[in-house]
């Protein structure tokens, strides 16, 4: 009975270990193992083409997206289709018709109004015809009468009580009306500048602490390390362009000599002095190490300096309210 029970221990301790062990790898090769990514298109006179993709485990997952409209993204794992979304498109399509269908059959089903109905209508709603008393009877047609005339003395009591009240006021009303809208603007714009000014002192101090001055050093050593491990690592373009003036183009040209060596070999840039024009074909690649986006994001979110940073500013918001 020992026995049995040592060896079912045994089969469950292999088992727990091995999928720990799975697990740990998937875990790792999500960390370490890069994802690549390419993007290339081309921008034609009036046509932008992009195509975007990205990889991970040799093609185990991939992604692709076109352009232009409508798009169209696409997500597969091995040879499965995981999501397409030109497929969702077409199943939309397919399925609108038969809710337009639905709908007309609904309209066809609607009952159309009375003749009676429409008469009166046309006619305003003074008067109601011998049908309508039939079909809906004397007191309510009455009824409607007594409303259609209560409405329209309102209307027209309203109309001399509002044609009053504009020649009571005149345009003396009107100019005072915009003088105190431009007074109350102007004093909130002033309660605003107040409230800036006099807590200006307060983040003055706190950026000049060393506390803040060491933080903002940790925050530019991550994104540095983030920016270098996402900058792409294959940067190719070809561009062609003009603006219709040859002494803007010469302008644009010469600010792209002063920067061309930062931008490498691959980047080529040819003017055009004699038409407005820009055509361009590019291709960007690179990859993405999960790791390094983790362990940066990680180390400054467990800064002690950035949380301290976040509360005196809170502290400073409290302040103001």
């Amino acid at each position: 009975m020992l026995a049995m029970s040592l060896r079912i221990l045994t089969v469950i301790g292999i088992i727990l270990l091995v999928v720990t062990a799975l697990l740990l790898a998937v875990i790792l090769l999500i960390l370490f193992f890069p994802v690549t990514y390419d993007v290339r298109g081309s921008k034609c006179e009036k046509e932008l083409k992009v195509t975007a993709g990205a990889r991970w485990l040799f093609g185990l997952l991939r992604m692709k997206y076109r352009y232009p409209e409508p798009g169209r993204v696409i997500v597969k794992a091995l040879w499965f289709t995981l999501y397409d979304s030109g497929s969702a498109g077409e199943e939309k399509e397919e399925k609108d018709p038969g809710k337009k269908a639905g709908a007309r059959e609904k309209k066809g089903k609607k009952k159309n109004p009375s003749p009676a109905v429409e008469e009166n209508a046309d006619d305003g709603g003074t008067a109601c015809t011998e049908a309508a008393r039939e079909t809906e009877g004397a007191a309510d047609c009455g009824r409607r009468e007594a409303d259609v005339v209560r409405t329209e003395t309102d209307a027209s009591t309203g109309a001399v009580s509002d044609f009053d009240e504009e020649k009571g006021s005149g345009a003396a009303g009107s100019i005072l009306k915009k003088f105190k809208k431009i007074k109350y603007t102007i004093r909130n714009i002033y309660d605003k500048i107040r409230e800036v000014w006099e807590n200006i002192s307060y983040y003055t101090e706190l950026l000049r602490e060393e506390d803040t001055r060491q933080l903002f050093a940790h925050i530019w050593l991550r994104l540095d390390k983030i920016l270098r491990n996402i900058r792409p690592r294959h940067l190719r373009a070809d561009i062609l362009f003009g603006t219709g003036s040859p002494d803007t183009t010469g302008y644009a040209y010469g600010a792209y000599c002063m920067v061309s060596s930062a931008l490498g070999k691959g980047f080529l840039v040819t003017p055009d002095f004699e038409r407005a024009v820009f055509q361009a074909e590019f291709e960007v690649s690179g990859h993405i190490t999960l790791w390094v986006l983790s362990v940066n994001a990680l180390k400054l979110f467990l800064d002690k300096r950035l949380k301290a940073f976040i509360r005196k500013l809170k502290k400073a918001k409290t302040k103001k309210a």
